[in-house]
C-alpha cells in the first residue's frame, strides 16, 4: 500500500524499494495512462542511477499496459524532457531522478503538454486514483509501443543556441567551470559549449556514487577554487537532473538567485520590445516590483509550487518568469526553466556589457537587507539545513523552506519577507541575510536560527 507521505512538495518522493517499489511505480504508470484516456504519447527519462532506471522501466510498463505509447529518452536532464514534450506536441511525460539532500530517495515528476509540471491538484488526483485502483488496462493489440528518440539532442541544441548571440560569445573565448552532479547534463552541455568555443572544466559527469549527494559544500567549494585558479568567467553547480543550479562569479563567490533575477529584470527593462510583464514566486525579492513599476511594468506573484509560474507563462502574455534556485523562464523559448539556457544568457550578458558577472551584479538595484555572520564548527556547515528543517516549526509558524542547493531560504510570508542561509566556502561561517521591512522580527528569527544550529 502506498503512503500519503510519498507526496512531498507536490511531487512523488519516496525511498526506493521501501515506499516506492517497482510494483507501485507500474501501477502509477497505469493510473497515468488511464488519466490520459488510454491513448496518447508520453516521453520518459531518468538520471544515471540504477534505481531511477528500475522505476522508470516499471512506470513505463504500467503506462504501456494502459495503451500509452512511449518515447524513451533514456538518461537526459529534465529540461531536455520538457523541451521534447513541447517541441513534438506530445501528451505528457515523466522524469525519475535522485532527490537532493536524501541519498536513498527518488523523486519523479509528471508533466502535461507544453512540458509544464503537474500542479498539486493533479498529483493528488493521481494518488487518489491509485488508492481507488482506478486503472483501465487495454487489450493486447492496443498495448503501447516504445520508440527511441533519435536526433533529439541535435534539435535541442539548435533551439537553445538560436536564442543567444552565437558570434559574440564565439569570439569572446569564455571559460566556465561546471559541476554536473553525476547527472546527464554533462553530455548535453559539452557539444553546446564546444560549438560556442567556450573552454570548460566539467566535473562529476560520470555514473553516480549513491553514497554521495551533489551538489554539496565540498563540491561547490571545489568549483569555487577551480574558478579562481583557472580565471574562469562563470561557475555553475547543477543538481542531478539539471533542473536547478547555483551560479558563482569569477571570484568563486555565490551569486544569490535574487541578484540574478534582478539582473535579468534590468535587462528586460532595457529591451524596447518587451511589455515589462513578469511572473515570479512570492518568495523572490520585492525589488523587482519597484523596478518594473517605474517603467509601467508589473509583477504577478504566485505560490512557489510546481507548475505555478509556467502555467501563467503558457497562457498569458508575459516577458519573463522566475522562482528560486536558479529557475528563470524565457517565454520566447518555453514556459519552463532551462539551466543550460540560463547559463548561456548569463554569458551573453557578460560579453554584451563587457563586464565581469560580479560587476554586473554590483550595478543592479538592491533591496534593504539585514545581514549576520555566525561562526560555527565545520560539521555544522554540512548539517545546518537538516537541523533547521527538523526544529524550526517548534518556534515559528507559517513559513516555507526552499532548498537553494547550497543552503536554505526561509520564506516567512509576503509581509514578513525571507531569510537566506548559506555556508561560507572558505571559512567556518554561516552567512545569513534577510529581506524584510520588519527588522525587529527578523532579528528574533536570527536568534532562533542561531540557537537551533548551535544546539548539540
Amino acid at each position: 500500500m502506498i503512503s500519503k507521505n510519498i507526496i512531498q512538495n507536490d511531487r512523488f518522493l519516496a525511498k526506493v524499494n521501501v515506499e516506492m517499489t517497482p510494483e507501485i511505480a507500474s501501477s502509477l504508470g497505469a493510473v497515468y495512462g488511464t488519466y490520459l484516456n488510454n491513448d496518447g504519447v508520453i516521453a520518459v527519462a531518468r538520471d544515471y542511477r540504477q534505481d531511477s532506471r528500475m522505476l522508470k522501466r516499471a512506470f513505463t510498463a504500467g503506462a504501456m499496459s494502459a495503451g500509452i505509447k512511449i518515447l524513451n529518452l533514456l538518461a537526459v536532464p529534465t529540461p531536455v524532457l520538457q523541451f521534447v514534450i513541447k517541441k513534438f506536441g506530445i501528451d505528457g511525460g515523466a522524469m525519475f531522478s535522485s532527490a537532493h539532500n536524501t541519498k536513498e530517495n527518488i523523486v519523479f515528476k509528471i508533466y502535461e503538454p507544453a512540458g509544464i509540471e503537474f500542479r498539486a491538484k493533479k498529483i493528488e488526483d493521481l494518488y487518489n486514483n491509485y488508492l481507488k485502483s482506478k486503472i483501465t488496462r487495454v487489450s493486447p493489440k492496443r498495448i503501447g509501443s516504445i520508440t527511441s528518440a533519435e536526433n533529439v539532442m541535435d534539435v535541442y541544441q539548435g533551439a537553445i543556441t538560436q536564442l543567444i548571440d552565437i558570434d559574440r560569445i564565439y569570439d569572446a573565448r569564455l571559460i566556465i567551470v561546471a559541476d554536473c552532479a553525476d547527472g546527464p547534463l554533462g553530455k548535453v552541455l559539452t557539444p553546446i559549449i564546444n560549438k560556442l568555443k567556450i573552454d570548460s572544466i566539467l566535473l562529476n559527469t560520470q555514473e553516480p556514487d549513491l553514497d554521495q549527494i551533489l551538489p554539496n559544500l565540498n563540491s561547490i567549494s571545489r568549483v569555487s577554487k577551480i574558478i579562481r585558479t583557472s580565471e574562469a568567467n562563470l561557475g555553475i553547480c547543477f543538481d542531478t537532473d539539471g533542473s536547478k543550479a547555483v551560479f558563482l562569479d569569477e571570484n568563486g563567490n555565490y551569486i544569490e538567485s535574487d541578484d540574478l533575477l534582478t539582473l535579468f529584470i534590468s535587462e528586460l527593462i532595457e529591451s524596447p520590445s518587451s511589455q515589462k510583464k513578469v511572473v515570479a514566486t512570492k518568495s523572490t525579492t520585492k525589488i523587482i516590483d519597484e523596478m518594473l513599476k517605474k517603467v509601467n511594468g508589473s509583477v504577478t506573484r504566485v505560490e512557489n509550487r510546481p507548475g505555478s509560474v509556467s502555467s501563467l507563462l503558457r497562457f498569458g502574455r508575459y516577458d519573463f518568469g522566475a522562482s528560486d534556485s536558479g529557475k528563470y523562464r524565457f517565454p520566447e523559448y518555453a514556459p519552463f526553466s532551462d539551466t543550460v539556457l540560463t547559463t548561456l544568457k548569463i554569458l551573453e550578458l557578460i560579453v554584451k556589457k563587457n563586464l565581469k558577472i560580479s560587476e554586473l551584479i554590483q550595478r543592479v538595484p538592491k533591496s534593504i537587507k539585514i545581514y549576520k555572520e555566525l561562526s560555527v564548527e565545520r560539521d555544522i556547515l554540512e548539517s545546518f539545513v537538516l537541523k533547521i528543517a527538523q526544529n524550526l516549526e517548534e518556534h515559528v509558524e507559517n513559513y516555507k523552506l526552499i532548498d537553494t542547493l547550497v543552503g536554505i531560504k526561509i520564506f516567512l510570508g509576503v509581509d514578513k519577507g525571507w531569510i537566506n542561509i548559506n555556508p561560507h566556502l572558505d571559512q567556518n561561517l554561516l552567512l545569513i541575510s534577510a529581506e524584510s521591512s520588519d527588522k525587529k522580527y527578523i532579528q528574533e528569527i536570527f536568534k532562533i536560527l542561531e540557537d537551533i544550529v548551535l544546539e548539540n
